[in-house]
């Protein structure tokens, strides 16, 4: 097999990168003549690769191609101390492609498209109206590796203006990698990055605030910085999750806010505005400790951190950098207090804004770094809130990394655009993304932040959970049956929204297909006039997720009206999003199903919001569209393997308590049934709609039970 690539460098300076699919050319100049061109291979976490180094004056560099991958590692590493600026590789030629997927220098790391000045940290994502991709990224010194691109359209990678010098022998990285879709591109990417850096990418339940519902008190929830005033915060919080269990919701976690701790320069629990005075729980709200709230409660705790207040007393006694405490000796002591009052999750928020460090060689690496061995070395992982770019492609570094705030405080519809642009970013690196609080009453936002299959929690006040509609995400022991993947915008979505946006920069004409004037690629600074926004709409929003069993994949697809009043027409393509053969498309909220063939092209119009299950239809020609309860109703929290040789086997798991799920999906004519390890209601068909449902028993529970379907 030939191989993705090829490289080549001439004693000139001149090098070029070859990808054979599609066929694309990236050159640039390294400025001076190199010598001692070579040629070597090896092996590294990605695979195999050949690597073609040279020397200049002063530097010694590599280009890294990988063997069947379009993955390109660009090395440079000083002989002496050298400036930060302008770093091998500058890429001068490049594809000119017309769109362009960012993330802005802002807290939650908002996306932006066709708009590249404000983005500094990577990655930038170029793409065409056919979805060729290839995306440009620092790959090491993440939180002070910038990105930068010229007047003449040259993208180049530097450090940090506040690093100083690069020292003699540290090697500085650059990640090029080519795909033919911008979400198969992206995953791509962020799948090397976490290889190239060792970590193991978690698993939709790694830690207790990813497997199971919690109970939170931040911004937007109904008992942040108030409580009920007859019972006070901390008997308002034993209150409310004790209602919570006794009416059956199986709560995992309570997260304490900030307000738990006090703040400002007068130490004040409820000052709003001021930083860290010291990190322990308030007297006045837990007089006994918060280890004694913990044992009261009976849940595990995660708890909120903002940054060092100027007046805290920490401050002489730590090392310190900005608004944050780099001093190991502060981290180590701060998590093993936390580990000892029962956290499993520490919250660290405010990284976009005042927690921040001076972005120096060596502060934030300290911040992060000893933040996060300290919290390993305790058993907790870790949370990032109000994120920078820098910050989500530093969790690479960090396996206890597992979860990241990507959206404004307090999840609902203005926050949908956002929340599903940033979660393709937090996503390919491995991070879970959290939405932020909600209240239970609210189906659609508790449906997409399953969907998204990172943290759900609710905030909902005392006696006011709305019980039957939690159950559509959660068994009976609050474990959250969510799909494999996280939610995002579908390529076709993703694409139609870059052209919305070059409509809006171009004053309202029609979008761009010939890309920016430069033959190198778009103009520094390029973006949007005033007021058209940083995700102008190009119809309705359509973001998709999945679950695979076994070769059977299972399309989740979340669909909503944007720009106006509906309805909208949306179209869903089973192929495009992974499902190869005929499938059915349930239509969740409207009660209705639809057969498609191979490469048929699913279009409903849709009014405000709608979701539809996407199951194959296997060998035995049985489509199982899983728990008829759940909203993932092929999750494999619930349906723990799905196999179809003719027959069909399902493994039903329940929790303890649970006495009944009901299985659905379709079928030509009505199925046969048999189960091992419980026992089935009569089979239900309906000839007119060739749908079936089956209730199904366990002999114990917690269980296991295999269902097996065929068709006479």
């Amino acid at each position: 097999m030939a191989a993705a690539l090829d490289v080549q460098v001439e004693p000139s300076g001149h090098f070029v990168v070859h990808t054979r699919v599609p066929d694309w050319r990236f050159e640039g100049d390294v400025g001076q003549p190199v010598s001692a061109i070579r040629q070597t291979s090896g092996q590294d976490a990605l695979g195999s690769y050949t690597e073609t180094a040279f020397d200049a004056p002063g530097w010694t560099s590599s280009i890294r191609a990988y063997a069947d991958l379009s993955i390109v590692l660009f090395s440079t590493t000083p002989l002496a101390d050298a400036p930060p600026t302008s770093l091998f590789p500058a890429l001068r030629s490049y594809p000119n492609l017309p769109y362009q997927l960012s993330f802005r220098d802002a807290p939650f790391s908002p996306a932006q498209l066709n708009r590249l000045a404000d983005a500094p940290d990577g990655p930038w994502a170029f793409f065409d109206t056919t979805g060729n991709t290839f995306v440009l990224s620092p790959a090491n010194d993440l939180l002070v590796a910038r990105l930068g691109l010229d007047a003449d359209g040259t993208l180049h990678r530097a450090l940090d203006s506040q690093v100083g010098r690069v020292p003699a022998g540290a090697t500085e990285q650059t990640l090029l990698v080519v795909g033919s879709a911008p979400n198969q591109t992206l995953e791509a990417w962020g799948t090397a990055l976490t290889a190239l850096h060792g970590k193991p990418r978690p698993a939709n339940d790694a830690d207790l605030v990813l497997a199971r519902l919690g109970y939170w008190t931040d911004n937007g929830a109904s008992y942040y910085y108030r409580d009920e005033p007859s019972l006070g915060y901390a008997g308002t919080l034993l209150a409310t999750t004790a209602d919570l269990r006794q009416r059956g919701v199986g709560l995992g976690y309570l997260q304490l806010d900030s307000w738990w701790y006090p703040k400002g320069p007068h130490a004040r629990w409820d000052d709003g505005s001021g930083g860290i005075w010291r990190y322990v729980p308030a007297p006045e709200l837990f007089p006994d400790g918060l280890a004694a709230f913990q044992h009261a409660v009976g849940l595990p705790l995660v708890t909120h951190a903002r940054w060092i207040d100027p007046a805290s007393p920490l401050r002489q006694e730590f090392t310190w950098s900005g608004n944050v405490i780099t001093d190991p000796r502060y981290w180590d002591a701060t998590m093993q207090n936390l580990h000892a009052a029962g956290v499993v999750t520490y919250e660290q928020d405010w990284l976009g804004a005042q927690a921040q460090p001076v972005y120096d060689r060596a502060a934030p690496e300290q911040f992060m770094g000893n933040m996060a061995h300290a919290a390993a070395a305790a058993g907790l992982s870790l949370q990032y809130c109000m994120p920078l770019p820098r910050h989500l492609l530093q969790s690479v570094v960090y396996p206890n990394a597992t979860t990241a705030r990507v959206s404004d405080d307090r999840f609902g519809r203005e926050r949908w655009d956002a929340f599903l642009y940033t979660s393709r970013l937090a996503s390919a690196l491995g991070l879970w993304p959290w939405a932020d609080v909600f209240l239970s009453t609210e189906r659609d936002n508790l449906l997409l932040a399953t969907l998204s299959g990172g943290v759900v929690g609710i905030g909902d006040a005392l006696g006011q959970a709305d019980v039957a509609t939690l159950r559509h995400v959660e068994r009976a022991d609050g474990v959250l049956i969510k799909p494999d993947a996280a939610l995002v915008p579908t390529d076709a979505t993703l694409l139609g929204d870059a052209q919305a946006a070059a409509a809006a920069q171009a004053g309202g004409g029609p979008p761009s297909s010939t890309g920016p004037p430069s033959s190198a690629g778009p103009p520094s600074g390029a973006g949007p006039p005033p007021g058209t926004g940083l995700l102008p709409a190009g119809g309705p929003m359509v973001a998709a997720t999945w679950t695979d069993h076994a070769g059977l994949r299972a399309l989740y697809v979340f669909a909503y009206v944007r720009g106006g009043a509906g309805p909208q027409t949306v179209s869903v393509v089973p192929s495009a999003l992974g499902l190869a053969g005929p499938s059915y498309v349930e239509d969740v909220f409207g009660g209705t199903g639809t057969l498609l063939g191979p490469d048929q092209a699913y279009t409903p119009s849709v009014a405000d919001t709608a979701y539809y299950v996407v199951a194959p239809v296997g060998p035995s020609g049985i489509a199982v569209l899983g728990d008829a309860g759940a909203f993932v109703s092929l999750g494999r929290a619930r349906i723990s393997q799905l196999r179809d040789d003719g027959t069909v086997q399902v493994g039903v798991e329940f929790a303890a308590g649970e006495q009944a799920v009901v299985l659905h999906g379709y079928a030509p004519s009505a199925p046969a049934a048999t189960a091992v390890g419980g026992g089935l209601d009569p089979l239900d068909y309906d000839a007119a709609s060739q749908r079936f449902s089956l209730t199904v028993h366990p002999t114990a529970a917690p269980g296991h039970v295999d269902v097996l379907l065929w068709l006479p």
